[in-house]
């Protein structure tokens, strides 16, 4: 897939349309022969989109005359800079919390991801993903007894409520398989502007596993996977990245879970 198609399928992917889309693939040259390409797919949470998730909406109007960007999609425009064999894909699938009409459980939205990408050696980067729930889900819930019986509600929220029965059966499936995933977690260091909370704390962030890295990360919930030019955040996240590449094996070096500040 040449560049120019990959370009139209990030301006599809902006519109919010379901599905799994292709933004980058490696140039061929420079590519070393039997060289692998290391795919990486984009999963955003509730309520997100997958590209808006994942872009910095930009500083201020005396950058943008330095010629500074104003937003920055960073899987696109800062990660193949840092590691350039690599495939990216990005997958938008119903996850509003209100005017949702989608009946697809996680499940069957995990089988459908699955399903597309079909991974040989999968390895996982979690940004805030919340597999204890979070006080937060709790929020929307009176919300959604209001609208949901006109507007449709989100199958997720109950889901995302701490300590749910759905989301713990979730959470002890992973947990069977999970020594053969390189796991990295990153958590939120600060509280939602709004919120005045951490939206997905430490304890319901990180899987307890082992081979597991966990490093805090400068930002809310929103801003922990958004990043700028010279962000000095995404240092610690491509090498994450790249790491992670390297599968569940370089994680065995040491038993011990490492918890670096990064802000």
């Amino acid at each position: 897939m040449d560049a120019e198609r990959c370009a139209q399928n990030l301006e599809t992917a902006k519109k919010g349309f379901l599905g799994l889309y292709v933004v980058h693939e490696p140039p061929l040259d420079g590519r070393e022969e039997g060289e692998k390409v290391l795919d990486i797919v984009l999963v955003h949470g509730l309520n997100g989109h997958c590209v808006q998730t994942w872009t910095h909406p930009g500083i201020s109007w005396s950058d943008w005359l330095k010629g500074i960007p104003q937003s920055v999609f960073w899987p696109t425009e800062l990660l193949p800079e840092r590691i350039t064999n690599t495939r990216i894909m990005t997958y938008q699938y119903g996850s509003k919390a209100l005017l949702n009409t989608s009946v697809a459980t996680l499940s069957d939205t995990a089988d459908d991801l699955m399903l597309r990408i079909q991974p040989d050696e999968p390895r996982q980067v979690f940004f805030g993903t919340p597999h204890r729930g979070s006080d937060a889900a709790t929020s929307f819930i009176p919300v959604q007894k209001i609208t949901g019986v006109v507007l449709g509600k989100s199958r997720f929220i109950p889901l995302l409520k701490t300590h749910s029965d759905g989301l713990r059966e979730v959470s002890d499936e992973f947990r069977h398989v999970a020594a053969r995933y390189a796991l990295i977690t990153f958590y939120e260091q600060d509280k939602h502007p709004i919120l005045r909370k951490v939206i997905v704390d430490r304890v319901s962030a990180m899987m307890g596993m082992p081979h597991e890295n966990i490093m805090v990360l400068g930002g809310d919930h929103s801003s922990m996977c958004k990043f700028l030019h010279n962000d000095s955040r995404f240092q610690a996240v491509w090498k994450a990245i790249q790491s992670a590449a390297k599968g569940v094996g370089s994680r065995r070096a040491s038993s011990a879970v490492t918890d670096p500040k990064i802000s």
